[in-house]
C-alpha cells in the first residue's frame, strides 16, 4: 500500500504534494493555473531536473568505450545547440519572432 505523502513539504518549494501537482501539472477541470502562485524557482528547478535527466539518459545510450563526461558533453552540446536552432527557424516560420 503507498505510503500519503501529500501533508509532506516538497523540499525544494515549499509546497506539499498535493499543491504542487495541482498548481504546476495536473490541474482540475476549470481550474485556471496563475503562475504567481508558484514560487518562481519552481520553474527554473523543473527545467534543471529536465535537464539533468537528458544528461543522464545520454549517458546511459552512449556505448562503453565513450561512457566519460567529454562524449556526454560533446553529444549534450550538440542536442542542446539542435534544438535552438529549431527553435530559431520555427521562431521564424510561425511568426514568433520577439
Amino acid at each position: 500500500m503507498p505510503i500519503d505523502d501529500s501533508s509532506k513539504n516538497l523540499s525544494d518549494s515549499g509546497l506539499t504534494k498535493s499543491e504542487f501537482v495541482r498548481r504546476v501539472g495536473f490541474l482540475r477541470r476549470g481550474e485556471s493555473f496563475d503562475a504567481g502562485d508558484v514560487d518562481e524557482n519552481v520553474f527554473e528547478r523543473l527545467c534543471d531536473q529536465h535537464i539533468r535527466q537528458a544528461i543522464s539518459t545520454c549517458w546511459m545510450m552512449l556505448p562503453e568505450e565513450k561512457k566519460n563526461s567529454e562524449a556526454v558533453a560533446i553529444e549534450i552540446r550538440r542536442i542542446v545547440e539542435r534544438a535552438l536552432t529549431s527553435l530559431k527557424e520555427d521562431a521564424a516560420a510561425f511568426g514568433f519572432t520577439k
